[in-house]
C-alpha cells in the first residue's frame, strides 16, 4: 500500500512539473505583457542582490498601459513617484518639489523572448501561495553555467509577476517579492497624472539619439565607436542611444 501511495506522489508530482511545460514561454509572454492590461495594486519588495538594500514599492497599474510607482521605503526615497505612461517617464521629487520627465522608451518583448528562448531551458509548475494568490513558476535554466538561473512566478490569473529570484552556485537570491495584492475595477486616472503647481519646478531630460550602427554613432560623438558583434554568454545589443552633451557626448548600449 505504501509503495502505491508514493507510485501515485511520483505520478503527481511529475504531472505537475509538466502541466505547463508546453506553454512556458506563453506564461513568460504574459507576465511581460500583463501590466498593460491588467488593473492592479500591489506593495512589492526589490533587492538588486543577495544583501543589498531593500527598496519597498507600491505598484499600480491603470490596465490601460500606464503605471505608478510609489516609494515607501527606504525614508531617503519614501514619498518619490514615478509615472510611466507609455509615453514618458515622470519622476516627482517632494522634497525639492521638482517633477523630471524623459520619453518612455519600452523595450521589446520580442527581442526579449527571442533571446530567452535561444539562451534558457524553461519549465513549469503549480507555484505556491504569494500574498494569498495562485501562483505558476517558471524555472529559467541558462544554457552558459556562468549566468545564474531565475525562478520567475506570476499570478495565475492575471500573470503580472510575484516574486523573482536569482540561483548561482546553489546560493538563492530573491530579487522581488509580493507582500499584497489587489485587483480594483478601476484606478483614479489622477494617479497617473503629474501634479501641477506654481512652485514646482519642471525639469525636461533630453532623450537619447537611437542611432542604427556605430557608423551613424559616429556623427554624434568625439570618437570612432566601435561595437563588438559577439557578445558571450548569450547577451545581445538591443540599441544604440547617444546621449548628447558636446564634447562629452557618449554612446550608450542598451544590453
Amino acid at each position: 500500500m505504501a509503495t502505491h501511495s508514493r507510485s501515485l506522489a511520483i505520478a503527481f508530482a511529475c504531472c505537475a512539473c509538466t502541466a505547463w511545460a508546453g506553454s512556458s514561454i506563453d506564461v513568460l509572454r504574459k507576465a511581460l505583457d500583463s501590466r498593460r492590461s491588467t488593473v492592479a495594486s500591489l506593495i512589492q519588495v526589490q533587492s538588486a542582490f543577495e544583501g543589498a538594500e531593500r527598496i519597498v514599492t507600491k505598484v499600480e497599474y491603470d490596465g490601460k498601459g500606464r503605471s505608478r510607482r510609489t516609494m515607501l521605503q527606504p525614508l531617503r526615497m519614501q514619498g518619490h513617484v514615478y509615472i510611466d505612461d507609455g509615453k514618458s517617464v515622470t519622476t516627482i521629487l517632494p522634497d525639492s518639489q521638482t517633477i523630471k520627465t524623459i520619453a518612455s522608451r519600452p523595450l521589446s518583448n520580442d527581442f526579449r523572448l527571442e533571446l530567452i528562448g535561444k539562451n534558457y531551458q524553461l519549465s513549469s509548475v503549480k507555484g505556491d501561495k504569494i500574498a494569498g494568490r495562485t501562483t505558476i513558476k517558471i524555472f529559467c535554466r541558462p544554457k552558459a553555467r556562468e549566468m545564474p538561473s531565475r525562478r520567475i512566478t506570476v499570478d495565475q490569473e492575471t500573470y503580472i509577476p510575484l516574486r523573482v529570484a536569482s540561483i548561482y552556485q546553489g546560493k538563492e537570491s530573491v530579487l522581488l517579492d509580493t507582500l499584497s495584492f489587489e485587483t480594483p475595477k478601476e484606478m483614479p486616472s489622477s494617479l497617473f497624472t503629474a501634479p501641477s503647481s506654481s512652485r514646482t519646478k519642471v525639469v525636461k531630460i533630453p532623450s537619447p539619439v537611437r542611432v542604427k550602427d556605430e557608423v551613424a554613432a559616429a556623427e554624434y560623438v568625439p570618437f570612432q565607436p566601435w561595437v563588438p558583434q559577439n557578445i558571450p554568454l548569450g547577451f545581445a545589443v538591443e540599441s544604440l542611444e547617444v546621449l548628447l552633451a558636446g564634447k562629452g557626448s557618449v554612446l550608450a548600449l542598451r544590453l
